[in-house]
């Protein structure tokens, strides 16, 4: 097997590997090394995923794989085939809705966030990883989010025969933990985005004491404490902070801290 030198984004690391023909063996690592999740990107070629003997799961080359370190598995291809890996620690899992159900190793066609998430990490081992701090920073909190929202996704969809809205409550939540940081994302845009009304979104959100509006704006202003509480990025004005956490301007972002903080940007900083 040929890998590139990895690229690491903080806690998050993402390689880019040739599988040889015939079978290559990903063993488990010593828990010391830490914990991890693994999502699997074939690129050119679907490859064959076995986990135990007799099991075969078949990954196309537009599907993507759940995978682990603390498990071995066997990956064949019948001729050289390029791979991405994108590697997050493995306690993502315990904010998703259900930490303790196991996930398939193919992961379902149907999620949203699956081929954006295939051709920006693609992208990225084509160009490179950025130099400047804050967009390492963001890139890792980008894949962090994409991940959770898959994540989120693949067991909001489980649920769906049980309880319709709880999926799609869930469903949304992924879609807003990856697009926050758009400033034009509203409720509306969800919605339709969703195919549903959005008197029927509301209806879901409703039903977990919660609102859209309300999630919008608080995974808006987790971005911007973020970085207000980093140090590395004291020298961004709030403006900068205010766009890049999905905000139209500093005042709104001013009035978010202050509704779930109860302080201004500027007291958040110098506190954290």
């Amino acid at each position: 097997m040929t890998t590139s030198a990895p690229l690491k984004f903080g806690e998050v690391t993402i390689e880019r590997q040739v599988l040889p023909a015939g079978v290559s063996v990903v063993r488990a690592t010593d828990a010391r090394d830490g914990r991890f999740l693994r999502l699997l990107f074939p690129i050119d070629a679907g490859v064959i995923v076995r986990s135990t003997p007799g099991s075969q799961d078949m990954v196309g080359r537009s599907d993507m794989a759940w995978l682990t370190n603390w498990n071995t598995y066997s990956l064949y291809v019948a001729n050289p085939a390029t791979v991405v890996s994108v590697l997050v620690p493995a306690r993502i899992l315990d904010e998703s809705a259900d930490s303790s159900r196991e996930l398939p190793i193919v992961a379902a066609s149907t999620l949203w966030l699956r081929n954006p998430v295939r051709e920006f990490v693609r992208s990225i081992t084509a160009d490179g990883a950025p130099r400047e701090r804050l967009p390492q920073y963001l890139v890792e909190k980008l894949i962090f989010e994409m991940t959770l929202s898959l994540l989120l996704e693949t067991q909001g969809m489980s649920k769906i025969s049980a309880t319709a809205e709880r999926g799609l409550h869930a469903r949304a939540m992924a879609y807003i933990a990856a697009y926050k940081s758009d400033t034009e994302l509203t409720p509306a845009k969800v919605a339709g985005t969703m195919n549903i009304s959005l008197r029927q979104l509301q209806r879901a959100f409703a039903a977990e004491n919660s609102s859209i509006t309300e999630e919008i704006r608080q995974h808006r202003v987790e971005t911007a404490a973020g970085l207000l509480a980093d140090p590395a990025y004291r020298h961004l004005d709030l403006t900068q902070i205010a766009q890049h956490a999905g905000f139209g301007s500093p005042a709104e972002m001013r009035r978010a801290i202050a509704a779930v903080h109860g302080c201004t940007p500027s007291q958040l900083r110098v506190t954290v």
